[in-house]
């Protein structure tokens, strides 16, 4: 799942941007890691910050994949 694909649906059909975040969010429970690329992203902390909740292995670097 890539939340930066949105964007394009985004442009299609326009929603406030809190309800890309939560739809972004409904995805985490089925991945297996999160990849957190570096840079300012207010979506991106929460969802890393839900990873960790939902104990969902974060990581910083694509070369731990």
């Amino acid at each position: 799942f890539i939340p930066h694909m949105n964007l394009i649906w985004h442009l299609v059909c326009y929603h406030d941007p809190n309800y890309w975040y939560e739809y972004d969010l409904c995805w985490l429970p089925v991945c297996d890691v999160l990849l957190r690329l570096p840079g300012y992203s207010y979506g991106a902390d929460m969802e890393v910050k839900k990873a960790k909740e939902l104990g969902i292995r974060v990581i910083y670097d694509i070369k731990e994949l």
